[in-house]
């Protein structure tokens, strides 16, 4: 049977490994966390909205758990000043086109990897060093790299035709609200005099309800520390 080997154990490497365990490859996922640890130790990311699109391919693998109850969304309002010394204001309403929703992404990685060895795949909880990438590789048929934002990530040279940053463009703070959802219908940007910010209802891991808040700075003022 084919060995394959998947380091990282995000959102993509976990679709992955369920993919391919479904075509009956034999899967090995490496992951720095525990099921408890991603659940429990783990900050919360700002990268949880779920479009229809993405919940059709998890519920086709046998991996949605959450969209039957999800604070759902079908659509964003855009409520913006062009110009943060003028007065001119503007307001778009848009839809996505599909149902979709915000999950945590700590439950649905707790969730992916308790299951995973029920699946027939196989669990290994190590940080994996580049050094140790070779090491696996010699005993796979094929090896993935699924690293995201971490260190393993820079073994993969940033490819300027597809993206022209090589850093990140702003800093970001995130406020968690609790029983704001009921009058959110769906996710909202905004625009003010020291920044950006957008609204979103979310189930997390603490409570099924929330309304988490992004908050972007504007550049050169207060809230940027970059300044």
């Amino acid at each position: 049977m084919t060995k394959i080997s998947v380091i990282g154990a995000g959102t993509a490497g976990l679709i992955f490994a369920y993919a391919l365990l479904r075509k009956g490859y034999e899967v090995a996922v490496y992951s720095d966390r525990t099921p408890d640890q991603w659940l429990n130790h783990s900050k919360p990311t700002g990268n949880a909205f779920l479009f229809g699109e993405t919940i059709d391919v998890e519920r086709e693998l046998g991996m949605d758990y959450w969209s039957q109850d999800m604070l759902g969304a079908s659509g964003a309002l855009v409520h913006m000043k062009p110009a943060i010394e003028g007065s001119e204001r503007m307001m778009v309403a848009g839809s996505f086109g599909s149902y979709g929703g915000a999950i945590d992404m700590r439950m649905r990685i707790h969730r992916w990897l308790s299951d995973l060895e029920g699946r027939g795949g196989r669990l290994i909880v190590e940080s994996v060093t580049a050094e140790r990438i070779d090491e696996i590789a010699t005993h796979s048929d094929l090896t993935v790299l699924a690293a995201g934002r971490s260190e393993l990530a820079d073994l993969v040279p940033r490819d300027p035709g597809r993206s022209v940053y090589d850093a990140p463009q702003r800093h970001l703070a995130m406020v968690v609200g609790i029983r704001f959802y009921q009058d959110v219908p769906g996710a909202a940007y905004g625009t003010g005099s020291r920044g950006a910010g957008r609204m979103r209802p979310q189930s997390t891991v603490r409570r099924p309800e929330v309304l988490r808040e992004f908050l972007e700075a504007a550049e050169s003022l207060p809230l940027d520390r970059r300044h």
